[in-house]
């Protein structure tokens, strides 16, 4: 996969001073995320993944089948 093909999937975002990332409402709307929703961030390499609750209940799912 190419760099440029990445970018094309990807969403500029920001972290504000208190270190907070902000997600964009289509986003948000898109994965049913809202305030106060509790999201892990899994860390892999030099990446990082944020996944919700209910996604992540889906990710183990998959994972034991």
């Amino acid at each position: 996969m190419k760099i440029i093909d990445i970018l094309r999937n990807s969403i500029k975002t920001t972290i504000d001073e208190r270190g907070r990332i902000y997600i964009p409402k289509m986003v948000r709307e898109q994965y049913n995320l809202v305030s106060n929703d509790e999201l892990f961030i899994l860390l892999h390499k030099d990446c990082f993944y944020i996944y919700s609750s209910q996604n992540l209940e889906k990710l183990f799912k998959n994972i034991k089948h």
